[in-house]
């Protein structure tokens, strides 16, 4: 049986391009701290047609990047270029941030007015102890179920 490969977003294609031109740039000691399979993954995926526009002597943040360049870079130099101190830092600041997203979500679906304006009545929405929501869509065979279930336990 063949195997299906899954197609790259092409703005990712593209982050990979920008990615590289600036791993390419960095200092040798830096660039040693990424493994080579991640740089060869990058190679193998880029978009060859894209031409990354990098000025070389302004600073990241001066740069015109794609967001996805930017969130690569992040990951890289939070998983591989900063030290093991700033390293959790970074997990801790990143956890607090989706921490308070998580919250966001929790008390806009506790808020019923917001609740019947953002989903069906056929939504069924599961918040976990955990503040995880789950919203499940019931389908067309659940919904026939249903009715056929009210329309025998009708007839009793």
């Amino acid at each position: 049986m063949e195997k299906m490969k899954k197609e790259i977003d092409p703005n990712i294609k593209k982050a990979y391009s920008e990615a590289l031109v600036i791993i390419n740039n960095l200092e040798p000691e830096l660039y040693s701290k990424i493994p080579y399979g991640l740089i060869s993954f990058f190679y193998r995926n880029k978009d060859n047609n894209y031409v990354a526009n990098i000025d070389l002597t302004k600073s990241i943040n001066e740069q015109n990047l794609l967001d996805e360049t930017r969130a690569l870079l992040a990951v890289i130099y939070r998983d591989y270029i900063c030290s093991k101190e700033k390293r959790i830092k970074l997990l801790k600041e990143e956890e607090k941030y989706f921490q308070e997203k998580n919250d966001k979500l929790f008390d806009m679906f506790n808020n019923k007015d917001t609740n019947a304006k953002d989903h069906k009545e056929d939504d069924d929405i599961q918040i976990s102890e955990n503040k995880e929501i789950t919203i499940i869509k019931e389908n067309i065979f659940t919904r026939i179920k249903a009715f056929l279930q009210k329309m025998i336990s009708r007839n009793k």
